[in-house]
């Protein structure tokens, strides 16, 4: 695809909410987690800096297959993918 001369590039992430994901997925999200010291139990709550939404551990969004355990914001149309966007509260 391209637009005015540029190409641009889209990458589809499938995700699942962290209480669907297979524990494999599970493991990998809290082993990044914990090391960004992002994680404590399991009421941690994360805000998305790209729509400010506000979301619980069972319902961020877990990629898997391409990029496994990265967080996925849940919120319709929001871009935040990736741990960057993602701050513990």
């Amino acid at each position: 695809m391209t637009d005015q001369g540029r190409v641009i590039s889209i990458t589809v992430i499938p995700w699942v909410p962290y209480r669907e994901a297979d524990p494999d997925t599970q493991e990998r999200f809290e082993r990044m987690a914990r090391a960004l010291d992002m994680l404590g139990d399991k009421n941690s709550r994360w805000e998305c800096d790209a729509c400010e939404g506000v979301v619980g551990l069972e319902d961020i969004g877990i990629a898997y297959e391409t990029f496994i355990g990265l967080p996925v914001c849940p919120t319709k149309d929001c871009a935040g993918i990736g741990w960057e966007h993602f701050a513990a509260q």
